[in-house]
């Protein structure tokens, strides 16, 4: 593996983390409900 791969993979991991603190939990538990619903219709 390069040294770029590696870069690119911590930048993406850093990226995807940085997401994840600003999604807001509630909103994320409401749509998987949403999801879970749509599912079963």
């Amino acid at each position: 593996m390069t040294l770029m791969m590696r870069i690119t993979r911590l930048f993406k991991a850093d990226m995807h983390g940085l997401l994840d603190l600003l999604e807001e939990p509630e909103a994320v538990l409401k749509q998987a409900i949403r999801d879970m619903q749509s599912e079963r219709v």
